[in-house]
């Protein structure tokens, strides 16, 4: 189940998965370590926190508040969930939101209240089809292969935040950049002060025979940047996929009449917490909407 799991998410994100293999392979030999031996322990690890994510869902989303569907509820939701087969929480929040995690679709109260019963079963037939994909579950593993990146990507805020407090200091010691423009003094000269920083760090690593993490701390902003927006970009793909197969599948003017509903948000709400971790970015609901219709035309 695993690895057909992985299989699926390495088949959907194959740019940031292809980016992540060759970045570990470059990091690893720069650092001494064998590629497949590190290849091979992204990989395991990533099935270990597979195995450990399935176990840990269900009791995480009760903690923070996610519950089974009241009878009420149920009644509203019974059709969907034995349609789509897929085991669907409630979380009592007020914004109008609905996504799947590894083994749920999770649904906000305000969904419920605010659209009507078919628009919520297209909304969760789409879901459904975004969690058969693996959407959610190649984000974290991506983020496993570039951990010293992202390890960089922390230190160059904190070198960041620290060339603010100085910079700070500074336009206030020199009284004129302080009464002028404090705001701009204070960002652009921490940046200044930040990058400088960080650039005679990672040079120093870098003759100091540590090559790979001083790469890291000079290229980690800008690669952690990058593959973020590749994520996102693959995330909105597979909503693409996932709208056509929820219009093949004979619901696509549920879909639709969800989508007219929400068309007065630019994009739906994100959940308040830490569940919003998990809630994927996606196209706006004009532009969803707009590509169901013109699938349901084709249809």
């Amino acid at each position: 189940m695993f690895l057909s799991t992985l299989w699926a998410a390495l088949r959907r994100r194959p740019f940031s998965f292809g980016s992540t293999l060759v970045l570990l392979v470059v990091f690893s030999s720069l650092m001494g370590a064998a590629a497949p031996v590190a290849v091979l322990l992204w990989i395991g690890l990533a099935l270990l926190g597979l195995e450990v994510w399935f176990v840990v869902e269900p009791v995480a989303l009760r903690r923070l508040g996610a519950r089974k569907p009241n009878q009420a509820e149920w009644t509203r939701l019974q059709g969907a969930v034995q349609t789509c087969g897929c085991r669907l929480l409630i979380l009592d929040q007020p914004e109008p939101w609905l996504f799947p995690t590894l083994r749920h679709v999770v649904v906000s109260r305000g969904m419920l209240d605010f659209v009507e019963d078919r628009g919520v079963f297209g909304l969760v037939a789409q879901a459904t089809e975004q969690q058969r994909l693996a959407a959610v579950v190649g984000v974290p593993i991506v983020w496993l292969g570039n951990l010293e990146l992202v390890a960089a990507y922390v230190i160059s805020c904190c070198a960041v935040r620290l060339g603010e407090l100085v910079a700070s200091v500074m336009g206030y010691s020199l009284v004129l950049p302080g009464l002028l423009f404090p705001n701009a003094f204070r960002r652009y000269g921490g940046l200044l002060l930040g990058t400088v920083l960080l650039g005679l760090i990672g040079a120093t690593l870098i003759t100091d025979s540590l090559p790979g993490a001083g790469l890291a701390l000079l290229v980690g902003w800008a690669v952690v940047r990058a593959v973020d927006a590749v994520l996102a970009w693959e995330s909105r793909r597979l909503e693409a996929v996932a709208d056509e197969a929820t219009v093949a599948a004979g619901l696509g003017s549920h879909l639709r009449e969800a989508l007219e509903t929400l068309g007065w948000a630019d994009e739906l709400p994100r959940a308040r917490g830490l569940l919003g971790v998990l809630q994927q970015p996606g196209a706006s609901v004009a532009a969803r909407l707009e590509r169901v219709e013109r699938l349901l035309a084709g249809s």
